[in-house]
């Protein structure tokens, strides 16, 4: 019965980390799938460039065009949001990620109306290709999760 203890120990910190790495953002995420044809949106997903060695990062600019503050969730304003990252296959776009970090750290941010944000988007491990980026984000008064994609942009 000595090791009873450590055995519960772990248990609990096993459980902790469980708990600590499941966000709300991940329960209101929306299943991979081909994304839509967006219409204009208030709150947008631009590609800008490719950085780092072997063009391993995509920089993305996040904007809020409304009226209206919009609300993210992420690690600030120098890490930026969870988002979800797809590559186009030979038929349709493949998940890649889904902003699956642990999220020790993230919270909800505002992004106000009329400003905009640059983040980092990793692709060193993906190869070349054609690529898509999708982040979702609410209104302060709704429950409501939206979710804005990037137009495709490629990785050579």
């Amino acid at each position: 019965m000595k090791h009873k203890p450590k055995f519960q120990l772990a248990v609990f910190a096993a459980l902790f980390c469980l708990a600590s790495c499941s966000t709300p953002w991940q329960k209101n995420a929306l299943p991979h799938r081909e994304p839509h044809k967006s219409d204009e949106s208030d709150v947008t997903l631009t590609f800008q460039r490719l950085e780092g060695e072997d063009n391993g990062h995509a920089v993305i600019l996040f904007a809020n065009h409304s009226k209206h503050d919009v609300v993210w969730y992420g690690y600030g304003y120098g890490g930026g949001p969870t988002y979800f990252l797809q590559k186009r296959g030979l038929r349709n776009w493949q998940a890649l990620s889904q902003g699956g970090w642990c999220g020790t750290g993230a919270g909800d941010h505002c992004l106000a109306a009329g400003q905009s944000l640059e983040f980092n988007v990793r692709l060193f491990s993906y190869g070349k290709g054609q690529f898509q980026v999708g982040v979702n984000y609410h209104l302060p008064s709704r429950d409501q999760t939206l979710t804005t994609w990037s137009p495709p942009f490629k990785r050579r």
